[in-house]
């Protein structure tokens, strides 16, 4: 809950608070981390996943796909939804209702078939765990729980195990997102929220990037409901309401700054509780995220006249590029072409890409006629990487035919700026 931090306004509702719904002890699981990502609005649809997601009908529901997710031990995992949670400041619960699914493959067009384990949009992922293989290949589908065709927003799963997981969107758990209350934990001189007096408390944390970063509560679905405090500068146990930013129950938003200390204080929520804890803080992702956002035409502004353009295919995370340019060398005196220049050249790229980076191959096209069926033959001549830095900045890395180079290239037109940014702005797991 975000609130007014003053002593006499904070007011707690009791009807809104999740009942824990399962204990599992401390030795059950070993390791932790998150699953995070953001729906676009424009991904692929299929089929309800199941039959208990909160969307109706059968209208086909927006997916993500993530391939090559290990374990490194072989049980039991369970999984928590904290993409959902209630933010009870805004009266609704924030961002992506979401389900994840793992499989040995998935076939869109049957997405109930290799199905290995489905942890639903509601709270019992802990009680209904999904059993992974070591060393095993799994695709990780994440279905949004909505019939909004055009519906945006992060999505984040928590995950518990014998072993960790690692392959695309997931991410290490920063050390102080969970621990465990045992009776035996310090107090406070009054009550924050509500409930006890029991905290634990950690710091000083510095955020790498200033933006809004959003809280979930995990352990509310199988462990101790907490509630999470914010300090900016410094925690002072003897006088817990100075430097006290904001209260939060199940879930909520708020502004952080980078190169600021921060002090995080949970507390058992309005019982004498014991027990497991963890949460997430997910906030602006660092680094570019290439998408669609990037489609068009881009140029270095210091050779003008010639350029590249690109288009991402996001779904399979490839990105192809046509490269518009010059021979080394003028033509000689006298040496014409029928259409163009005699020096004009061109060559492709494509290639698949992660995060912010993409590594292309470069193909020359020749044997062609113009406006000719005429058979052509495509050969490998060098590869190419392109970094992008922003939505009207990238970095050119090239070897090819011996050239070997490098250049910035910059938009043409800025007008589909604002759409990339919209399209970037992806959270993962912030800090650690």
């Amino acid at each position: 809950m975000l609130i007014d931090t003053s002593k006499n306004s904070i007011k707690f509702n009791a009807a809104v608070v999740f009942s824990v719904l399962m204990f599992l002890p401390l030795t059950t699981f070993a390791s932790n981390g998150i699953f995070s990502g953001y729906f676009r609005g424009t991904e692929k649809a299929t089929t309800l996943i199941g039959d208990i997601c909160f969307a109706s009908g059968n209208t086909p529901l927006l997916y993500q796909k993530f391939e090559g997710v290990q374990a490194s031990v072989t049980g039991n995992y369970g999984f928590s939804d904290t993409g959902q949670n209630y933010d009870l400041n805004a009266a609704k619960r924030s961002d992506m209702d979401t389900q994840i699914a793992f499989y040995t493959s998935f076939d869109p067009a049957n997405p109930n078939t290799n199905l290995v384990g489905l942890i639903d949009s509601g709270y019992t992922g802990y009680e209904q765990p999904i059993a992974l293989q070591a060393g095993t290949n799994y695709t990780v589908v994440i279905q949004a729980c909505t019939t909004y065709a055009n519906r945006r927003g992060e999505w984040s799963f928590t995950y518990r195990g014998p072993g960790t997981l690692s392959g695309p969107a997931i991410y290490a758990e920063p050390a102080w997102s969970s621990g465990n209350f045992d009776g035996s934990d310090p107090t406070l001189p009054e009550q924050l929220f509500c409930g006890l007096t029991d905290y634990q408390v950690s710091g000083p944390v510095r955020v790498p990037r200033t933006g809004e970063y959003r809280y979930s509560d995990a352990s509310v679905y199988y462990g101790v409901d907490i509630s999470l405090a914010i300090y900016q500068g410094n925690f002072n146990s003897s006088s817990p309401y100075d430097n006290l930013v904001d209260v939060f129950d199940d879930g909520g938003t708020f502004n952080l700054e980078a190169g600021v200390d921060y002090f995080l204080l949970v507390q058992p929520l309005c019982e004498d509780a014991t027990g497991d804890f963890e949460y997430v803080l997910l906030g602006p992702d660092e680094e570019f995220q290439i998408t669609e956002g990037v489609n068009g035409a881009w140029v270095n502004l210091d050779t003008t006249g010639q350029g590249i353009l690109m288009d991402i295919y996001p779904d399979i995370q490839l990105l192809f590029a046509a490269w518009f340019t010059w021979d080394t060398t003028q033509p000689g005196q006298g040496e014409t072409a029928v259409v163009g220049g005699p020096n004009q050249r061109w060559v492709t790229a494509q290639g698949t890409f992660l995060d912010s980076t993409a590594n292309l191959t470069i193909y020359n096209s020749s044997g062609g006629l113009f406006d000719n069926p005429t058979a052509t033959s495509l050969v490998s001549i060098g590869t190419m990487t392109i970094t992008f830095t922003s939505c009207s900045s990238a970095d050119v890395q090239y070897s090819m035919s011996g050239l070997v180079g490098a250049f910035t290239m910059n938009r043409i037109a800025n007008d589909n700026i604002l759409p990339c940014k919209l399209l970037a702005d992806q959270k993962k797991v912030p800090f650690n």
